[in-house]
């Protein structure tokens, strides 16, 4: 998750998110608050620069409550809190990448048959 959000966003030296990395000319700015989880229960946060730091307090003390997930769709626990905090109705979700058991397993077995 680290590695996706590192290409996903540019970030300044104390890691806070600066713009959406784009591969097209112009840059967007990026979201003031980013929850990255996996189903290995794995969790980052970042936070956009301009956001306060008594804000960032508040929203860490929350993303650190959040529990592991089993299932990808499943909504952060503090959804609503997160929402409130940073005074938003909309955010977005989903997987960056998903790749099926089934797929590994097939994958795995050409790999070591020097197939691919």
């Amino acid at each position: 998750m680290n590695i996706h959000a590192g290409v996903m966003f540019t970030h300044d030296d104390l890691m806070r998110l600066r713009t959406i990395n784009e591969p097209w000319p112009g840059e967007s700015t990026a979201p003031r608050f980013f929850l990255g989880r996996t189903i290995d229960g794995a969790a980052i946060w970042r936070f956009r620069y301009d956001v306060s730091g008594v804000l960032v307090d508040k929203l860490e003390q929350l993303c650190a409550d959040e529990p592991v997930i089993t299932d990808i769709h499943t909504r952060p626990k503090h959804c609503e809190a997160y929402m409130d905090l940073l005074q938003s109705d909309h955010y977005t979700m989903g997987p960056c990448y998903y790749v099926p058991l089934y797929r590994c397993l097939f994958y795995r077995r050409l790999a070591s048959r020097r197939i691919i």
